[in-house]
């Protein structure tokens, strides 16, 4: 009885598993997901000259409050106008009530 001498060339086949597995994880994985401001911003028409998206606003809302911007806001004839309307009053006097906790906060 004779045995064959048969070498199998597996080195090949070995060297691209990393690559494989790498391969298949990746095209596995799912896309990233677009972020909320990215979604909003595809909405807006190209022929809009400005588009102002605030992100985080109840963490910079103290400090957007305080910039020279919104002070000068308030002094130009629109911000005047804002100000002295009834519906600024009724938000002004729901603000002091949630202030003095007559109504909870929702966050």
């Amino acid at each position: 009885m004779q045995i064959a001498k048969c070498k199998l060339q597996v080195g090949l086949a070995t060297n691209h598993w990393p690559l494989a597995t790498f391969l298949l994880i990746a095209l596995a994985l799912p896309a990233p997901a677009s972020a909320p401001r990215d979604d909003l911003l595809r909405l807006v028409p190209e022929d809009v000259g400005f588009c102002l998206v605030l992100q985080d606003l109840r963490v910079h809302s103290d400090a957007i409050l305080r910039s020279p911007f919104i002070k000068k806001w308030w002094e130009s004839p629109i911000g005047k106008a804002i100000a002295n309307a009834p519906e600024q009053k009724k938000l002004a006097e729901f603000e002091t009530q949630l202030k003095e906790g007559q109504i909870r906060k929702w966050a």
